[in-house]
């Protein structure tokens, strides 16, 4: 059973405390079973003395998609379609407009004893626009999450800082673009080592700014199912085989090959529908090369130590070295390069650049072996979660990529994965 306890996101809707272990684990068993959903969607806008106010509550939606994807600019988005003529906007005011106004969804499941299990918050979807049609009367509300509102604030100009961690770049670039109050999980990773220094260009969004100061360090930067700002290191090959990806570094809990977020198997009492393996070179890498260029602190002759402002490189390779797809064997040399300035080169600047290249390689590694599956909705799993497979007669331990979820059609959840550690065409027991 899935450890979802301690998830963020996973809070009833009203409570201030997460699931207890009996409500989650009865949750979680419902899910894998044929079960009955229960949506409801409420709408927000911010007040500056009530801080989140409802403005709407519960209203008819006729489809709803709630689509999570790591590859994505913003990891998580919601489609609505509305039925009906009081919820076509007529003022900046009313509920659906894109002036502020945000959607909060819901999913409850039946629990099999005519009761029902609490309410799951799946996200705050800030409302970007709102389409009618006529004569149809098609109402569809598109809506993203937090990180939206955050790139479309730009940089109005050239602007720096010095002797910041990123945590508190990251903190201020979105503090001045949110209309709201979040909570924030910041890894220890991002407390520590403050940059030299960091510089933003005019007309720059500032979630491109903050992911392209993410990548410098080994951080990922989302917004999660609480609306919560979550800044965590990347996630490497070794999070996934040796341990549980710690809450220090910025969690949620994504799971491992011993302890999965989730199992999906076909057959009897399995909760796999329909599934489509692809296998191709295309976007696969057998080695990473990440440079980093910037300055070193030197003693000078009959001076202090000082900045020397020189062409230094910093070089951090990850490369596949054994299977049919090391380096130089029969799968050839396929490579990345990545490079940017990072100002003073320090011990923080090379620790980060040798982690940046094991997460680009864990995502990239070797042959691409994905598979496209159809299942009954796990409504907590989340892009990067590790999940076992069972199909065929084979086991397999794959990374989540993309999670699409039908909330009205009791239609199943559709999960793109992308395999672990991918040599070859090797089954993992």
């Amino acid at each position: 059973m899935p450890a979802i306890t301690g998830r963020p996101g996973l809070t009833p809707a009203g409570a201030a405390t997460t699931w207890t272990a009996g409500q989650a684990a009865a949750f979680a068993e419902r899910c894998v079973r044929s079960h009955t959903v229960r949506v409801k969607v409420d709408v927000y806008r911010w007040d500056a003395e009530a801080g989140g106010l409802r403005i709407a509550a519960d209203i008819p939606v006729t489809d709803a998609r709630l689509m999570l994807d790591a590859s994505q600019d913003y990891r998580r988005s919601l489609s609505v379609v509305v039925p009906g003529q009081e919820w076509v906007p007529a003022t900046h005011t009313d509920p659906l407009t894109p002036f502020g106004q945000w959607l909060v969804p819901y999913v409850a499941v039946d629990l099999g004893d005519g009761s029902w299990s609490n309410w799951l918050k799946l996200g705050e979807f800030a409302i970007q626009t709102s389409v009618v049609e006529r004569p149809s009367g098609i109402h569809t509300v598109e809506a993203a999450d937090w990180s939206a509102m955050v790139d479309a604030v730009q940089i109005e100009g050239n602007r720096g800082w010095r002797n910041r961690t990123p945590a508190v770049v990251i903190g201020e670039l979105v503090d001045e673009a949110l209309p709201k109050v979040y909570r924030a999980h910041v890894a220890q990773a991002a407390k520590a080592n403050p940059l030299d220094s960091f510089a933003a260009k005019p007309g720059q969004g500032r979630w491109q700014v903050i992911q392209g100061l993410a990548d410098r360090r080994a951080l990922e930067v989302l917004f999660n199912a609480n609306g919560d700002l979550v800044i965590r290191r990347e996630i490497t090959d070794e999070d996934t085989e040796t341990g549980s990806f710690p809450a220090e570094d910025g969690g949620p809990d994504i799971g491992t090959k011993t302890s999965p977020t989730a199992v999906l198997a076909d057959g009897e009492g399995g909760s796999l529908i329909a599934l489509t393996a692809t296998v191709t070179r295309e976007g696969g890498i057998n080695r990473v090369v990440v440079r980093r260029t910037g300055t070193v602190t030197r003693q000078k002759k009959g001076k202090k130590k000082g900045n020397e402002a020189v062409d230094v490189v910093v070089v951090r390779t990850a490369t596949r070295t054994d299977g049919p797809t090391k380096w130089g064997d029969v799968y050839g040399r396929v490579n990345l390069v990545e490079e940017s300035n990072a100002g003073r080169i320090t011990d923080a600047v090379r620790d980060a650049a040798q982690r940046r290249a094991d997460a680009l390689l864990r995502r990239r590694g070797g042959v691409i072996r994905y598979l496209d599956l159809d299942a009954l909705p796990m409504w907590w799993l989340e892009p990067d979660d590790v999940v076992r497979l069972q199909w065929g007669g084979r086991t397999e331990h794959h990374y989540v990529q993309a999670v699409t979820f039908d909330l009205t059609g009791g239609a199943p959840m559709r999960v793109r994965t992308r395999q672990l550690a991918v040599e070859g065409l090797e089954v993992s027991a």
